[in-house]
């Protein structure tokens, strides 16, 4: 949906800052809006074989402001059961969206 080819996942794997800039940047392009946000991470219970460990969340937010675009991604690193984990990213990337908006210039 969000066009990501494979090779770009393998590069950066389906959990990095990387692959959550290039999700919101999509969704921003294909969507043609103002503000995107995307989520990535792994929630457990198990880890996915990688050195990723459970809990690692990555946002992103790109926004286009005066026909400038801009993503800023940040790291998180959430403790609790997958349930508890997918919760905490939920309501931190609802806090980073309306940090954004807030911030606009």
């Amino acid at each position: 949906m969000l066009g990501i080819d494979g090779a770009f996942l393998e590069k950066h794997g389906l959990v990095s800052a990387e692959t959550a800039g290039k999700m919101a940047l999509n969704a921003l392009e294909i969507a043609d809006v103002d503000i995107a946000a995307s989520v990535t991470g792994l929630a457990g219970p198990l880890g996915d074989g990688s050195e990723t460990p459970v809990g690692t969340v990555f946002i992103a937010i790109a926004r286009k402001c005066y026909n400038e675009v801009t993503v800023k991604v940040k790291p998180f690193f959430f403790n609790g059961t997958r349930n508890e984990i997918r919760i905490k990213a939920a309501l931190a990337v609802i806090e980073e969206v309306l940090k954004a908006v807030s911030s606009e210039q």
